[in-house]
């Protein structure tokens, strides 16, 4: 009886340990939570050997158990030689990404170096880490990471052909997280509360940076891990900083914005069609779009949502009063859409490809 006991503990503690880690035939799985049945993607279970259109699923069953999938694990498409668990050269394959709503947290390297890697859905990502996408030079354009709120250590870190960043609920930005991007202007949010060192280092396109804190002292900003400054290998006299009305002479005394100048730092005048996007911390995503498309604001606005053809014929109307709302293109065709958001001070128009 003790014998026949003993090894029914040994096979139950055999299969508890299995079950921690498994694989669907394409990805290895990693438990990360046994009493929410969450799990995180490690990597391939067979590495690809030529370009592939990666789709992560939302749920993945074993042992007749259903575990939701909540991140990607540390460097599981890393093709860095020595970053990440996942880690390997066959992961240049990586052309897109397909991500579920159930994904919030990249981990560390977890795409790191895939110069191949062209588009990736962020709409839903709560915390990036580090080293997320560094010299993924394949990413270009604008980033949308709407729900962020950890911009982690070099998310973006020589990712030269992105021009923007939305981050527009974001509470940290880490260190170098936008180092040596093709950034043009940056809209920092007023709920960031801390920056590391080398935010804008080497950002050598960046023209203007939009920020929102009525103190900016009461903003944490350090140096970080090299000791450099926001500004290295690029001239901040370039760059103009628009602050809030009534606050530029604080600006003008606080690292380290002070270093830009006294005539580079702007007061935001009232709303205006050359500022409104900016003012009303406005993000329209994902675009391209198959469906809806959101708009989300840093708060509840009144505006009205003009969706246009190329021809000037407008083909759909909204209200929005509140910080985010979505808007269904579903019915219309294939094609390039104006998307036009107009408040009683201005407006601006994003152009949305409709798949």
């Amino acid at each position: 009886m003790k014998k026949t006991l003993l090894l029914w503990i040994v096979m139950l503690v055999t299969g508890t340990i299995s079950a921690q880690t498994f694989n669907d035939g394409t990805f290895n799985y990693n438990v990360i939570d046994v009493t929410n049945n969450y799990c995180e993607v490690t990597g391939w279970s067979v590495f690809p050997s030529a370009p592939v259109d990666v789709v992560i699923p939302g749920t993945v069953m074993n042992l007749g158990i259903t575990y939701t999938v909540k991140q990607i694990g540390n460097g599981a498409f890393s093709a860095h030689a020595t970053s990440g668990t996942g880690r390997n050269p066959a992961n240049t394959n990586v052309r897109t990404v397909t991500l579920p709503p159930s994904v919030t947290t990249l981990s560390a390297h977890s795409f790191r170096t895939n110069p191949n890697l062209t588009s990736i859905n962020l709409d839903h990502i709560v915390d990036s880490g580090s080293n997320t996408f560094a010299n993924c030079t394949g990413l270009t354009g604008e980033m949308n990471l709407p729900a962020c709120t950890t911009f982690g250590d070099y998310t973006f870190v020589f990712c030269t052909n992105i021009t923007k960043v939305n981050i527009p609920i974001a509470t940290i930005i880490g260190e170098g997280a936008l180092r040596e991007t093709g950034i043009t202007s940056m809209n920092i949010p007023a709920s960031v509360s801390s920056i590391k060192g080398q935010l804008f280092r080497g950002c050598a396109a960046l023209t203007e940076v939009t920020v929102k804190w009525a103190n900016p002292a009461s903003v944490t900003f350090t140096t970080g891990t090299y000791t450099t400054t926001t500004w290295q290998a690029i001239t901040p006299t370039n760059v103009k900083i628009y602050v809030p009305a009534g606050t530029k002479s604080t600006y003008e005394t606080t690292q380290p914005w002070l270093q830009v100048g006294a005539a580079n730092i702007i007061e935001s005048a009232p709303l205006s069609t050359h500022n409104v996007e900016k003012e009303l911390g406005a993000v329209v995503y994902p675009n391209p779009t198959t469906g809806n498309v959101t708009l989300k604001m840093d708060s509840a606005n009144a505006v009205d949502v003009i969706v246009y053809d190329l021809n000037g014929k407008a083909l759909l109307t909204k209200k929005v009063n509140d910080a985010q709302s979505e808007i269904n293109l579903s019915g219309l065709n294939t094609g390039i859409y104006l998307f036009n958001v107009k408040t009683e001070n201005g407006e601006f128009t994003k152009r949305i490809v409709k798949q």
